[in-house]
């Protein structure tokens, strides 16, 4: 069975979500009542093409089949907006979150503007059952107005810091929301938290549940897992790392068996 039919057929109950990892930065998130956000998604090849980063980690997932309720990128860099793969979830209808910068390129790709909410740092959004907010984030000149995002459900936060580097004193707002699950970057290049720094930042968040990504895709990318491992052991050793393989479903909170 095919991701895709794995994604269509699967059953969140209620108070739960459905969590998969796609790789790089990229989370496909399922609700209970069935919606599908996916968020900073990189489905394609576009990046080797336009800066010539290859592609180590496979793809998991055809985007031409793929159906989206929402896709939120962080910021408008390529393996977040997967500028291949945009053109055919704005042809189904998908609802697309995300920055200005983010929006100038989806009304340049042919979107709808009906179809796009511009989200930027200390404003949220209400989608029904959850809502989208932006939080400070550091890409510095990379990327200016980059920013977090947090999901809030009716039981439970998510933090997705988007591309950061460590600005705890700029993350005040988001470590008051005590935000169940953490997801962050430990790449620590082009801005990024390093290892030790993302277990800085763990140690401030102290969420249940933490998860590192944007590691072993390009080999310009730098990330070592391991030592992610060993750095929360010293700063937050209350916190163990959740680490899930690329379309692994992982369900919270945990299903008891």
């Amino acid at each position: 069975m095919d991701l895709n039919m794995i994604i269509s057929e699967l059953k969140i109950p209620e108070g739960h979500i459905g969590i998969i990892w796609m790789s790089q930065a990229g989370f496909i998130f399922k609700t209970s009542q069935g919606e599908l956000l996916g968020v900073d998604l990189y489905l394609s090849d576009c990046v080797e093409r336009l800066v010539g980063f290859k592609r180590l980690m496979p793809k998991i997932i055809d985007y031409h089949e793929l159906k989206l309720d929402y896709l939120i990128c962080s910021h408008e860099h390529p393996d977040h907006l997967d500028i291949d793969a945009l053109p055919e979830f704005i042809k189904k209808g998908t609802r697309l979150i995300g920055t200005k910068s983010c929006h100038k390129k989806w009304e340049e790709m042919g979107s709808q503007p009906d179809k796009i909410i511009e989200l930027n740092e200390g404003e949220q959004e209400n989608f029904g059952s959850f809502s989208v907010e932006g939080v400070y984030a550091d890409h510095g000149d990379l990327s200016p107005d980059a920013i977090g995002i947090v999901l809030h459900f009716e039981n439970f936060k998510i933090y997705f810091t988007g591309d950061t580097a460590y600005r705890p004193e700029k993350m005040k707002r988001v470590i008051s929301l005590k935000p169940e699950i953490l997801i962050l970057p430990i790449n620590g290049k082009y801005n990024n938290l390093n290892a030790e720094e993302a277990a800085k930042l763990t140690a401030l968040i102290r969420p249940e549940i933490v998860i590192p990504c944007h590691f072993w895709m390009f080999k310009e990318h730098n990330g070592n897992p391991q030592a992610f491992v060993e750095a929360l052991k010293k700063f937050a050793p209350e916190n163990k790392p959740l680490f899930i393989t690329p379309g692994e479903v992982y369900i919270y909170p945990e299903l008891k068996t």
